[in-house]
């Protein structure tokens, strides 16, 4: 079993899709720690380049971790969600129900939300007509 199979051996259990991005995030920094360190404890590479390249390799590596996250999914299980009309709430995966915030420049125009609430108006109730709260007087 090689190491990439063993990370994701390790991360796939039972989390949501944002938990197993910073996990493997959090696995492949210490990775790249660690061997950019014992690199310069074996070897007599000074350290101001060898961190320099470890830099590199993990801006590169955790831009490729999280490519995932560029498309609208559900950050519960990962099912893709750009087929589904976004609400004033965001929106709910079909598989796992998580309710998905989208991002602003994603969001549905203020008009598109009024049509949707005015097919569903909320009623207004006047609290003194239907007998139920009063406001509490000072004893």
């Amino acid at each position: 079993m090689d190491i990439r199979s063993s990370i994701g051996f390790a991360v796939d259990k039972g989390q949501t899709l944002l938990g197993k991005v910073r996990l493997r995030a959090l696995l492949y920094t210490v990775g790249i720690a660690a061997a950019t360190s014992l690199m310069i404890a074996l070897t007599t590479i000074t350290w101001v380049p060898a961190v320099g390249v470890a830099a590199v390799a993990l801006a590169a590596t955790v831009n490729k971790l999280t490519q995932v996250l560029k498309q609208p999914v559900c950050l519960g299980c990962g099912c893709d969600l750009s087929k589904l009309p976004p609400t004033a709430y965001g929106i709910a995966c079909p598989s796992c129900g998580t309710l998905n915030l989208i991002p602003p420049h994603e969001q549905p125009n203020a008009d598109a939300i009024a049509t949707a609430e005015s097919a569903h108006p909320i009623p207004e109730i006047d609290d003194q007509e239907a007998g139920g709260w009063e406001e509490p007087t000072k004893a």
